[in-house]
């Protein structure tokens, strides 16, 4: 049974609320515009990093909490934006609550890495499209850049191979 909740991640009571009686979490809140992330960044701090923290807190704290998977991004490798770093920070932080589950108690902690998946809210899928149908140029951030697309499929199959089989 899958239980969707709806709240604040900026929140812990709300967040120690959603994990309460959950036997996994999946981690999914997070701000990822990468051209916004430039222009308030402590909005991405707060969310992405500061939310991430309640939600692995909270874990900890509800008990009955047996995995935790947070989903992170390849913008995080090599970081070169306010997001791909608050991407970063968060993988670290995922890290760090398995390496402390490693010597007591406690829900595992897996993270996942994908790119963009066709079919989400920001993916720029919609805007290459379009773009080709006007026969406009495809605005990329960098041409040098290496991206990586995930049909919506692949993505969860990624998420359900955490869940299931990963460390």
């Amino acid at each position: 049974d899958v239980d969707w909740r709806l709240g604040d991640v900026r929140d812990p009571s709300a967040v120690y609320d959603a994990v309460s009686g959950c036997e996994i979490v999946i981690h999914l809140a997070s701000l990822k515009q990468v051209d916004l992330s430039e222009i308030q960044p402590t909005e991405f701090l707060l969310t992405n990093c500061l939310g991430s923290k309640f939600v692995l807190d909270a874990s900890l704290q509800a008990g009955g909490v047996r995995r935790v998977v947070g989903i992170s991004s390849d913008k995080m490798a090599g970081a070169i934006n306010a997001y791909g770093a608050t991407k970063l920070l968060v993988e670290k932080m995922f890290w760090e609550a398995a390496a402390m589950r490693r010597r007591s108690e406690g829900p595992e902690f897996v993270v996942v890495r994908a790119g963009n998946v066709f079919g989400t809210r920001g993916s720029v899928a919609p805007r290459w499209a379009e773009a080709r149908a006007k026969c406009q140029a495809l605005q990329v951030t960098n041409p040098a850049m290496t991206r990586f697309f995930f049909s919506m499929d692949h993505a969860l199959a990624l998420v359900q191979y955490a869940l299931n089989r990963a460390p």
